[in-house]
């Protein structure tokens, strides 16, 4: 399997964004989930240690998500509300 590179998400401003908070690409894990999160619409369970790892997949559903014509909803939950205000925070610093 190859890594997926920014250019695979074919959305000039994500990728901007990417680059410009300093990411290097996508790890062999980001790899395998990236068709299955980004181009479908079906449910995904990745289990894996908590890490950024897994917050860039999130990332990745999530402007999958802002690209679709219906509108839909994003709901981000974490086990704790503390990590929720810094994600939102890091999330409004990067995206507005």
């Amino acid at each position: 399997m190859y890594p997926k590179t920014l250019r695979d998400l074919e959305f000039a401003e994500v990728e901007s964004m990417f680059k410009n908070s300093g990411f290097k690409g996508f790890n062999a894990i980001q790899s395998q989930v990236f068709d299955k999160v980004y181009k479908t619409r079906e449910s995904i369970f990745v289990g894996a240690p908590s890490s950024d790892d897994l917050l860039t997949i999130a990332e990745l559903a999530i402007f999958s998500e802002l690209q679709d014509e219906d509108g839909g909803k994003i709901l981000y939950l974490a086990p704790k509300n503390l990590i929720c205000k810094n994600i939102f925070s890091n999330w409004k610093k990067r995206i507005g």
